[in-house]
């Protein structure tokens, strides 16, 4: 049999109640976090942009810009046309 002085003995008993009261407090107060009401999570950011890249298949200037600031955009929809 292993003999283990009584201080080695005292720091694991400590060591293992400290790992249960922090697995059980984890374990609670996620189930509370996760309750019904909020099984559908909703998120809600502002996006902003300072520069934007943009290329196109054509060189040419900028003719005109169809969409102002904080527009909200869509896929393939035209935000500029370019005097080729």
């Amino acid at each position: 049999m292993i003999k283990i002085n009584v201080s080695k003995r005292v720091a694991i008993v400590l060591v293992i109640c400290l790992v249960i009261a922090v697995g059980t407090t984890m374990y609670f107060t996620g189930k509370a976090r996760l309750g019904k009401e909020q099984e559908n999570l909703v998120v809600q950011s502002t996006l902003e942009m300072t520069e934007v890249n943009s290329n196109s298949q054509i060189a040419g200037q900028i003719k005109h810009i169809n969409i102002r600031e904080g527009d909200t955009v869509a896929k393939g929809q035209i935000l500029a046309v370019i005097d080729s």
